[in-house]
């Protein structure tokens, strides 16, 4: 795990960077497109997928990790043209979940200053 927080990093919570890293096997983005986790914290994630997300919109995405699933609603931040190949072209989207994605909030991935404020029952809830 890699803390991104020094210099000019925006970003407020870890990322896990790579499958080995987070776990997750499958995503699908409603209604149905397929896509890879390039990296997520509990705050949202960055998707490979062939379809182009719209910034603004909202999305369900479902993910998969061993026996637990989750869908969860996020607003599309970005989304830009990673590849381009004769048979397809690959869009990457950075997306913000609406809620913690609750498979990785501990103390050393949660936004800084809430770790403090959350409980053991907090982190149980929404388990699937």
């Amino acid at each position: 795990m890699t803390r991104h927080l020094a210099g000019n990093e925006r970003r407020h919570a870890t990322r896990l960077h790579g499958a080995e890293a987070h776990g997750i096997t499958t995503v699908r983005i409603r209604p149905g497109h397929r896509g890879i986790v390039i990296d997520v914290s509990v705050l949202g994630a960055l998707l490979e997928t062939n379809h182009q997300l719209m910034p603004g919109t909202v999305v369900q995405v479902h993910m998969e990790r061993e026996a637990h699933r989750a869908t969860i609603r996020a607003r599309v931040l970005r989304c830009l043209v990673s590849s381009i190949r004769a048979s397809c072209v690959k869009y990457r989207g950075a997306v913000v979940f609406d809620r913690h994605l609750q498979w990785f909030e501990t103390a050393a991935t949660l936004p800084r200053g809430e770790a403090a404020t959350r409980t053991p029952a907090d982190a149980g809830e929404g388990r699937h």
